[in-house]
């Protein structure tokens, strides 16, 4: 089991996104003079003064979306969601914990750029598996961008006749910084959407492997072809578990739900899970959360618990390098 999840994790390390490369070609490569992020919180989007973009090219749902599909389920079905947050595996939990600190930020940035959420929360996860700090060949951090592709998406962002900027937001930091590097790759999904896609696949195949990863139908619509597959595959293996995070944010947004969660901890972190609770204080809670999983002798093997104590070893160092502690 250990040697499995390693094998994943060293993979979604080594996976370098080309596609969002592609999209930038004819962008001069920069330097990255930066190569640990600047001590600052994540700054979750300020949505309620910002003009969401033009949502015609919302290929999906946003998380509000399904969390209104959620809304108009019975009592019982709506008990089963919660409780289906108590039967994680080993690696879902670990992953949930990764997720957590970032949701609010994902959320606020899919509703902005009119996104599919659950397609881009698949693409962070098969790219960087939530992962801050991770770097693959020339791409870094949760997006995995590469220098170009920075490069374009920072132009975008900057181009007050674009509409890609949130009011009153500036992008400083450079792309270890989770909050740069989600804002920039969702600049490049959203330009990814805009393109004549058939579908969410097309749309993801654009985004991380280029054109060369799809291929025009007689009326011009792009579909995936035989060289984006691959991709699609990895992608793909990430919707169980982006499916239970999307179900612990839509627990966190109601509260009376929160009765059904088991364990104390993640009890008091729906709680406490919303829009605003991103960044430190949510990875500091995630090190308390795996604590006292690892100190479970009988629910979990001594494998097991040393795998949720070397994740609070990963969340430590996160913190060290991203705000200086």
């Amino acid at each position: 089991m250990k040697q499995k999840l390693e094998a994943i994790m060293k993979r979604g390390k080594l996976l370098a996104l080309t596609g969002i490369a592609a999209l930038a070609i004819g962008c001069a490569t920069v330097e990255e003079n930066i190569e640990t992020p600047s001590k600052t919180e994540i700054n979750v989007p300020v949505t309620e003064k910002a003009i969401p973009m033009n949502p015609v090219y919302l290929t999906g749902k946003t998380l509000d979306d399904r969390f209104k599909e959620y809304n108009k389920l019975g009592s019982e079905q709506q008990a089963n969601l919660a409780k289906g947050l108590n039967n994680l595996s080993l690696w879902d939990t670990i992953l949930l914990s990764r997720y957590i600190p970032v949701d609010g930020t994902l959320k606020n940035l899919s509703s902005f750029y009119s996104t599919d959420y659950k397609e881009y929360l698949q693409s962070v996860l098969s790219a960087s598996i939530l992962d801050p700090m991770t770097i693959g060949g020339e791409g870094k951090g949760l997006g995995q961008l590469t220098p170009q592709s920075e490069k374009w998406a920072r132009e975008l962002y900057n181009d007050k006749t674009l509409g890609y900027k949130f009011p009153g937001q500036e992008i400083t930091n450079n792309t270890l910084d989770p909050y740069t590097n989600l804002v920039l790759s969702s600049i490049l999904f959203r330009k990814a959407a805009e393109e004549k896609v058939l579908d969410l696949d097309a749309l993801y195949s654009v985004y991380s492997q280029g054109f060369r990863a799809v291929s025009p139908n007689k009326d011009g619509i792009y579909a995936t072809n035989n060289l984006g597959t691959d991709a699609l595959k990895r992608k793909k293996t990430f919707e169980p578990i982006a499916d239970k995070m999307i179900a612990f944010s839509w627990v966190s947004s109601k509260p009376e739900l929160s009765k059904y969660l088991e364990d104390d901890n993640l009890k008091k972190i729906a709680l406490a899970n919303n829009d605003k609770y991103d960044g430190k204080p949510a990875y500091e809670d995630m090190i308390k959360f795996l604590d006292s999983i690892s100190s479970n002798k009988d629910k979990y093997t001594d494998e097991n618990r040393k795998m949720f104590k070397d994740e609070t070893a990963n969340i430590s160092n996160w913190l060290k390098n991203l705000y200086g502690k």
